[in-house]
């Protein structure tokens, strides 16, 4: 998780780097020297730390928990995907985005190209013909014991 403030002429300041994982934290540090650092987004939310924005990039089962202190602190966040485990979890989120009146942002990675944008056009322009079905699969097992 990455916290930001905003610099006089639109840069970002990075002012706090938060890892479980000590190495990537020591390896962010170096090239944040002035931010503090954080183990536990709980510890960071708990440190009432002046910031305008949060970058969520936490494992996956946890963005919304990471997500949601940042909104309801009114702070702008980009959480990578999946934003929430859940339609629940995405409810709240929603809610509390709408609430907060702040910028929002989910990571989609490559979802914006050309190639996407593409084949969104000729399933709404009805091209390949009525879609009353999709199937979705990746590559990665979240979650499975193995």
């Amino acid at each position: 998780m990455v916290v930001i403030t905003w610099g006089k002429w639109g840069g970002e300041n990075i002012v706090a780097l938060c890892d479980v994982n000590q190495h990537h934290l020591d390896v962010a540090k170096k090239k944040h020297p002035s931010a503090n650092t954080y183990k536990d987004f709980r510890e960071f939310y708990a440190d009432d730390q002046d910031y305008d924005a949060v970058v969520v990039s936490t494992t996956e089962h946890t963005h919304a928990f990471a997500t949601l202190p940042a909104l309801k602190r009114r702070k702008h966040v980009y959480c990578e995907k999946p934003l929430t485990r859940d339609v629940h979890e995405a409810r709240i989120i929603t809610e509390a985005a709408a609430k907060a009146g702040v910028a929002t942002q989910m990571g989609t990675q490559i979802h914006a190209g050309d190639n996407y944008r593409r084949v969104v056009e000729l399933i709404q322009s009805g091209a390949i013909g009525q879609v009353s079905e999709v199937h979705v699969w990746v590559s990665r097992a979240w979650g499975v014991a193995g």
